[in-house]
């Protein structure tokens, strides 16, 4: 099969979007397929290229998708043009692109699969589904739905008259985009947190993302454990160092619990490499909390890591923790641990939590750290068990063959029922 998968940003950028375009692209192309890439622009690289993994080609019409979603729904007409000379039996629309994407697709009638993972495109407060009230929303996308939540939140939300007046263009806007995310062929969640999102259930699918099994997997630990001064047995807290990841819930539930371990919080306030060590207001509010519990000898913070160093600080630990306070899309942090084969103790409102049970982990509610308390004493005593059960889990659910295999039965459905609907139409 043809396939173009359009995405905002592509390497040299990097991060969870990028890896899981390349892997699904690596693997399809092994698969047999022809993948082309369509993306924004980047500095100093060229406009099209052929890589192993896919040809790749990038243009201005998407550019800055990510600020602005609008942008290529401008640009749609270009994007379209771009999409009939390369006609692809079906495009995959990924991320903020995916507007401009949707759109152009249709125009050249070409069917098209949503790929959703996260809430860019779906909040507009942009505070990722997480109320001001700390309630989380449920893909309430209306006009009354948003001004509610935005009416509950900070006065400084509301400047009189002028800020509700934007704010309620926005709500239009945004309930316009999910109306353009709804018209697509089919859309594929990457958790079933994600795919519940769409108020459109038909041609709905969760599919798990999927993960580099070469590259995590257990390792010996004890180069992170000198670099760091980590002596006994430690709980892992990774991810960015933000309220909305509830870290502060795991250093609470270590305190409450029986046990005598060290916390390592891994990531900055910004996943930016050039400030790998700043964990912000928030970070340092965890160690003065660190401080008054009495704790400061039990805490790490070893800032943002290289893959090598996360993989290392995964294999020793004796749990990974993954407290989230928001609806979170995925959490590749839990996937990466199960991979590496250490337990996961994690908070039911994130979509990883979908591959955790007791097997392989715990799953516990949202900012309770009582529960997270419990889950640590069950789940570190049993960790080398549980472990290595989640790696077989990590095997049996997120290979990249698995994965590709299931996404592109979605894809080839949608092929198959564009195709009849031509046939009829003629």
């Amino acid at each position: 099969m043809n396939v173009v998968i359009v995405v905002d940003r592509y390497y040299p950028h990097v991060g969870g979007i990028e890896r899981y375009v390349q892997g699904l692209s690596r693997q399809l192309t092994k698969d047999g397929h022809q993948m082309t890439i369509v993306t924004g622009e980047a500095p100093d690289s060229p406009g099209a290229e052929i890589t192993p993994d896919a040809s790749i080609i990038r243009t201005s019409a998407l550019g800055n998708a990510s600020a602005d979603p609008q942008g290529p729904l401008r640009d749609a007409g270009q994007i379209a043009k771009l999409l009939e000379a390369l006609a692809p039996d079906v495009v995959y629309a990924n991320n903020h692109a995916s507007l401009g994407a949707i759109r152009a697709a249709q125009t050249v009638g070409i069917p098209v699969v949503y790929g959703c993972h996260g809430w860019g495109l779906l909040c507009p407060s942009k505070i990722r589904l997480l109320k001001p009230t700390g309630d989380l929303c449920q893909a309430e996308t209306s006009m009354n739905a948003c001004m509610k939540c935005f009416a509950s939140g900070p006065t400084q939300w509301k400047t009189a008259i002028p800020g509700f007046t934007r704010q309620a263009t926005r709500i239009r806007r945004y309930v316009g985009y999910h109306d353009i995310l709804n018209s697509a062929d089919a859309r594929i969640g990457i958790s079933q947190v994600a795919a519940d999102m769409f108020r459109g259930q038909d041609n709905t699918y969760a599919i798990h993302p999927g993960l580099d099994l070469d590259t995590y997997k257990p390792a010996d630990a004890d180069e992170f454990r000198a670099l760091f001064g980590i002596d006994g047995d430690y709980i892992f807290v990774p991810g960015r160092i933000n309220p909305i990841k509830g870290q502060m819930d795991a250093l609470n539930a270590l305190h409450e619990s029986v046990l005598d371990s060290t916390l390592v919080f891994a990531g900055n306030v910004a996943l930016d490499p050039e400030s790998k060590t700043d964990v912000g207001p928030y970070g340092r509010a965890l160690w003065e909390r660190a401080e008054k519990l009495g704790m400061t000898d039990r805490v790490v913070f070893t800032g943002m890591l290289s893959q090598q160093e996360m993989v290392q600080a995964y294999s020793g630990a004796v749990a990974t923790v993954v407290p989230s306070v928001w609806a979170e899309p995925f959490g590749y942090v839990a996937a990466e641990s199960m991979a590496c084969g250490t337990p996961v103790v994690i908070t039911s409102n994130s979509g990883a939590a979908e591959l955790v049970d007791d097997e392989v982990g715990q799953k516990v509610p949202r900012q309770d750290h009582y529960a997270i308390a419990r889950a640590l004493e069950r789940v570190a005593p049993q960790s080398k068990q549980l472990g290595a059960a989640a790696r077989l889990r990590a095997e049996e659910k997120l290979s990249w063959p698995t994965v590709a295999v299931r996404t592109m039965d979605v894809l080839e459905q949608v092929r198959e029922r564009n195709s009849v609907q031509l046939e009829q139409a003629a």
